[in-house]
């Protein structure tokens, strides 16, 4: 099945809004501001109408069908209510729609929730018209002095329950910490000096998506290199070369901030995992 061009969806969107009588249509999303896109980029639509015609849409979805046959779909809403109720469909073409239906008395609740977007169609003028297109907004922001204290005490205290994971053979348990703990920490402190050296003015995307656009080939080798955590012998030796690699990078951002960072604290529990684990 060839997949239906920007402009087509763009068309099918109006089609549908307006064979519903929608009274406003706004996109989200990375379509708004990112200069590089994708046929992997959702379509995040907006359709503003009002909460009697919003509850008629929620209870017959027949209308959907109108978008195309879809692979898989979800309705957040159906869980757990929100008050934008959102189809995220993903179609037999490969494109992907995120609609949501928003009451007109939620506009500005939908402003503040995301603030960039684009105006599609709004005859009535009842959409804001201070709305941003810009990412200014995802830039990394510069954490504060406790804000980076907290998330080295928080890396280096959770490797040892890693350490704990990995002498008892728990490789589920030492690997949920690993990743789901100690790496995001870890992540955290190498956006802050990727940030700093482009004066926080950079958009590492939802996920750190965009991290590697940023580093050298050798760093994201180690990164890489890191996430090699298959088996207890390769998460120790991941494990080592993560506190290494976060030694390093907080170090580096508390030379170029002037932030205080607690090296006495990072060699004790390095020093610790080797004496466990060597």
């Amino acid at each position: 099945m060839t997949m239906r061009s920007e402009k087509q969806m763009l068309k099918t969107i109006f089609e549908v809004a307006k064979k519903l009588d929608i009274k406003a249509i706004a996109m989200n999303g990375s379509k708004v501001y990112s200069q590089s896109q994708d046929s992997f980029q959702d379509f995040d639509i907006v359709y503003f109408v009002d909460a009697d015609q919003k509850q008629r849409l929620i209870s017959n979805r027949t209308w959907l069908e109108d978008f195309g046959k879809t692979t898989i779909m979800q309705v957040p809403g159906d869980y757990e209510p929100f008050f934008l109720f959102t189809f995220l469909m993903l179609f037999e073409d490969d494109n992907r729609i995120d609609l949501g239906l928003c009451d007109l008395k939620d506009i500005a609740q939908w402003q503040k929730n995301d603030p960039i977007a684009k105006v599609l169609y709004d005859p009535q003028k009842i959409l804001p018209t201070d709305l941003q297109t810009g990412e200014e907004l995802y830039y990394q922001t510069k954490p504060t002095p406790t804000g980076f204290a907290r998330v080295c005490n928080e890396f280096w205290w959770v490797s040892t329950y890693i350490v704990k994971g990995i002498i008892r053979k728990e490789f589920l348990y030492a690997s949920d910490h690993f990743y789901n703990h100690c790496f995001q920490e870890f992540l955290k402190v190498v956006s802050y000096v990727v940030a700093a050296k482009y004066n926080y003015q950079v958009n590492l995307g939802k996920n750190h998506k965009y991290l590697f656009d940023c580093l050298s080939p050798i760093e994201i080798t180690q990164i890489e290199k890191v996430l090699d955590f298959n088996s207890l012998a390769k998460i120790t030796q991941a494990l080592f070369l993560m506190q290494e690699l976060f030694d390093s990078y907080a170090q580096q951002f508390s030379e170029a901030t002037g932030y205080s960072y607690n090296q006495d604290e990072a060699k004790r529990v390095m020093d610790y995992t080797k004496r466990k684990l060597s």
